[in-house]
């Protein structure tokens, strides 16, 4: 069984032409790297009630690092502690508990400030 840590910050990503801030959710495989399988991979954050999926996920090269992208208003209906659940086709591979998701998204760093940049939100998202 794995060990898995977790981190939520905003950033950016560029999207065709222009660059939108997004909520980034890096989850780590401490103990191992994650399995390659040939079923469809799957990443979603539920508090029990409400299912959302991100934008976009991968695994890194190294299969160490999970990265998902989700939309800034993705995760506005939460209002404590969610849990993220990745695996393969049917399969759960991991669950990790995010305590008081929304207080625990750090801010852009400060050397993207002067950066121009849209909101990623489920409006957007919807008019792709």
């Amino acid at each position: 069984m794995s060990t898995y840590s977790i981190k939520l910050r905003n950033t950016l990503r560029l999207v065709v032409t222009d660059h939108y801030r997004m909520i980034e959710m890096e989850i780590t495989n401490v103990d191992e790297n994650f399995r390659v399988r040939s079923q469809k991979e799957f990443l979603r954050v539920t508090d029990g009630v409400t299912v959302v999926k991100p934008i976009d996920f991968y695994y890194t090269p190294s299969r160490k690092k999970l990265m998902g992208y989700f939309t800034m208003d993705g995760f506005a209906s939460f209002s404590g502690d969610v849990d993220a659940i990745f695996g393969f086709g049917s399969e759960v591979d991991g669950t990790v508990t995010v305590t008081n998701l929304n207080a625990n998204i750090d801010p852009l760093p400060p050397i993207l400030a002067g950066i121009p940049f849209l909101d990623a939100t489920n409006v957007w998202l919807s008019q792709l």
